[in-house]
C-alpha cells in the first residue's frame, strides 16, 4: 500500500467514527449525560449497556444522555509534526469544549461527564476552563491514568497521545499543576474517580492519587471491563446513579435534573458573590452568599462567613442557625444543636414585633425543642407561636407563600392536627417550590413525624 493509499485508509475510518451519538435527545430537557471513551476506545462500544442502565432509571427521564467520539488508536502517527492520524490530547480537550459549545448540546444548562481512561484526562482539561466548569455538575472517571503512564513514556516517539500520557511529559505535568491553582482540593462540581480492583493496564494510584479521598472509589473489574457492566447493579452504574439522584438521602430521589439545573445556579451566585470583598456586601447578599456556598457544598465557609456578618440582623441569625441546623442532621453534634437553637430564639426575639420572619423562626425552636430537647410541651407552644405569627403575616401580605404554608403545615404537624397539617402542605406544594425547598419541608416532615 503506497503512502497516498494509506493517508487515505487512515482519513476515511477517522471520518467514519461517530463523533456525537444520542442515546436520548429530547427538547424539554435542560440536562446531558455524555461519555466520552478513552484511548482506543469507540464512541458507543466502549460502553456497552452502561447508557441503557442510565436510560432505564426513572429518576434520570430528566437527563438526556450522549456518547462523544473522537480519534484515537493505535495506529503510530506518520511523519509527525507535519501529518497526524490522531489528535494530541491538549487539542481534544479544545474540540470538546467546542462540541460542548455548539448545537445540541450548547442548550443544556448543565450536564455530567463520565469518562474512560484518557477521556479523563481530556475531559480534566476542558472543564478547567470557566464557560465549562460554569455548567459541569459532575465529572466521573474511570480508569483515567491522572498522574500518568509509565510504560507510555517507553513509546512516546510512536504517538502523540502515548506521550501525553507519560508521566514525564508536558501535559499531565501541566494538567496537575493548573488544576491544582484552579480548583484546589474543590472543584466547583461533583468528582469521583474510579479504578478497577482488577485494572492492570492504569494503576489506582494513577487513577486515585491526585484527588482527595473522599472522591477516591473502587470498582469491579479489569480496565475495560469497568465501563462495560453487564448488570445493572454494576458498582460502575450504581456510583453514577446515585450521584445523580442523591438517593441516600431518607426520601429518595427528587427531580434529579431539577437539583442539577439548581446546583448551577448556586455555582455562578459564588463566582459573583466571590469578585466582591466582604465588606462590600450587605446582610441580605451574605445570607445570598452562604446559601450559595452551602449549595455548592461549602457549608463550613458559609458558617464561618455569617458568623462573622451583624450578629443582630435576624436574617443572618437565622441563615446561620439553618446551616448548623443541617450539619446537626448529618453529624449529630450537640454544639451545633444548642448553637442553632440559640440563634433562632435570638433571631425570633429580634424578629417578633415588626418583621415577617417571626413565624419561620418560631417553627424552628418548636423543632430542636422536640427533636433536641425532647419537650413537647415546649414544641407546642412554639408551635401555636408561630402559628399566631403566620396569621398576623397573612393580615399584612394576603395571599399563597411558600414558607408560611410549609410552617403552618408543620406547626399543625406538631400540634398533631394531620388534617390541617396536609392542608398547609398541599398549599405550599401548590406554590411549585424550587427542588431543595420541596426536599427540604419534606425532611422536616418526616423527622417531626
Amino acid at each position: 500500500m503506497s503512502f497516498v493509499d494509506l493517508n487515505e485508509t487512515l482519513t476515511w475510518a477517522i471520518m467514519e467514527r461517530p463523533t456525537l451519538v444520542p442515546f436520548r435527545q429530547t427538547e424539554d430537557n435542560e440536562t446531558a449525560i455524555i461519555h466520552i471513551h478513552g484511548f482506543s476506545g469507540h464512541t458507543t462500544e466502549t460502553w456497552g449497556s452502561f447508557p441503557a442502565f442510565l436510560l432505564g432509571h426513572p429518576s434520570l427521564e430528566g437527563w438526556d444522555v450522549y456518547a462523544l467520539g473522537y480519534p484515537t488508536g493505535l495506529t503510530p502517527d506518520l511523519l509527525r509534526h507535519i501529518w497526524k492520524a490522531d489528535a494530541d490530547l491538549a487539542t481534544l480537550a479544545k474540540k470538546l469544549r467546542t462540541q460542548l459549545g455548539m448545537s445540541p448540546l450548547k442548550r443544556y444548562e448543565q450536564f455530567v461527564l463520565i469518562a474512560h481512561s484518557i477521556g479523563g484526562l481530556i475531559a480534566q482539561r476542558a472543564v478547567l476552563h470557566r464557560e465549562i466548569s460554569d455548567r459541569c455538575r459532575g465529572l466521573y472517571m474511570f480508569g483515567t491514568p491522572s498522574q500518568g503512564l509509565k510504560k507510555a513514556w517507553l513509546v512516546r516517539f510512536l504517538k502523540r497521545q502515548f506521550e501525553d500520557m507519560s508521566p514525564n511529559g508536558s501535559f499531565i505535568s501541566d494538567l496537575r499543576k493548573d488544576w491544582g491553582q484552579t480548583f484546589g482540593k474543590s472543584p466547583p462540581f461533583h468528582l469521583i474517580v474510579v479504578a478497577g480492583d482488577q485494572d492492570e493496564f492504569v494503576p489506582r494510584s494513577s487513577s486515585l492519587k491526585p484527588f482527595p479521598d473522599d472522591a477516591q472509589a473502587v470498582t469491579t473489574g479489569g480496565h475495560l471491563e469497568i465501563v462495560k457492566p453487564i448488570q445493572s447493579t454494576h458498582i460502575s452504574v450504581r456510583l453514577v446513579i446515585d450521584a445523580l439522584t442523591d438517593e441516600a438521602l431518607p426520601t429518595g430521589p427528587l427531580n434529579s435534573a431539577r437539583l442539577a439545573v439548581e446546583m448551577g445556579k448556586f455555582n455562578r451566585a459564588v463566582q459573583q458573590f466571590g469578585n466582591r470583598s466582604l465588606s462590600e456586601l450587605d446582610p441580605s447578599d451574605r445570607v445570598q452568599y452562604a446559601l450559595a456556598l452551602e449549595g455548592t457544598g461549602n457549608r463550613a465557609e458559609a458558617v464561618e462567613m455569617l458568623r462573622e456578618s451583624d450578629p443582630s440582623n435576624p436574617d443572618v441569625l437565622g441563615t446561620l442557625a439553618g446551616r448548623l441546623k443541617r450539619r446537626w442532621k448529618t453529624e449529630g453534634e450537640d454544639d451545633d444543636a444548642e448553637e442553632a437553637l440559640s440563634l433562632y430564639q435570638r433571631a425570633y426575639e429580634r424578629s417578633e414585633a415588626n418583621n415577617s420572619q417571626a413565624y419561620y423562626h418560631a417553627i424552628n425552636v418548636a423543632f430542636f425543642q422536640r427533636l433536641y430537647k425532647e419537650n413537647a410541651n415546649e414544641a407546642e407552644r412554639w408551635a401555636r407561636e408561630s402559628l399566631a405569627h403566620c396569621d398576623h403575616d397573612e393580615k399584612i401580605s394576603p395571599g399563597q407563600d411558600l414558607w408560611r404554608a410549609a410552617t403552618r403545615g408543620e406547626a399543625y404537624l406538631q400540634l398533631g392536627n394531620l388534617e390541617d397539617a396536609v392542608s398547609g402542605y398541599r398549599a405550599a406544594v401548590s406554590t411549585c417550590p424550587e427542588p431543595r425547598h420541596e426536599l427540604n419541608r419534606c425532611l422536616q416532615a418526616m423527622r417531626v413525624l
